[in-house]
C-alpha cells in the first residue's frame, strides 16, 4: 500500500464493518413497518421504500430498505432495471 492509498483512507474515514450495515438495516426496516413509514422514511435525505425479494442464493425472503426517485424525476436509476429479472420481488407500500 503506498502513502497516497493511505491518505485516500484516512480522508474517507473508518470502513463500517458489514454487520453494522446489516444490524441498522433491520432495525430501519423494523421501524419504518412498524411506524407505517412516518420514521426512518429516508437515507442520505431521499425517501426510501421497502422492497422485499427473495435471495439468489439463499432463497429466504428479504425486506431491504432502497431510495428512490419520485415519479416525473428523470435519474438514470439502475435498481428497477435489476429488479425487473426479479418477477418475485415487490414494493411495499405506505398505507
Amino acid at each position: 500500500m503506498t502513502s497516497t492509498d493511505n491518505s485516500a483512507i484516512s480522508e474517507q474515514g473508518p470502513i463500517t464493518p458489514i454487520w453494522v450495515i446489516r444490524a441498522m438495516t433491520m432495525i430501519n426496516v423494523f421501524i419504518y413497518k412498524l411506524t407505517n413509514g412516518r420514521l426512518m422514511n429516508t437515507l442520505g435525505g431521499g425517501p426510501i421504500c421497502l422492497v422485499e425479494m427473495i435471495g439468489a442464493r439463499s432463497g429466504r425472503k428479504r425486506t431491504i430498505p432502497v431510495m428512490y426517485v419520485p415519479d416525473g424525476e428523470e435519474r438514470g436509476e439502475a435498481w428497477p432495471i435489476c429488479v425487473s429479472h426479479y418477477p418475485d420481488c415487490r414494493r411495499l407500500k405506505r398505507q
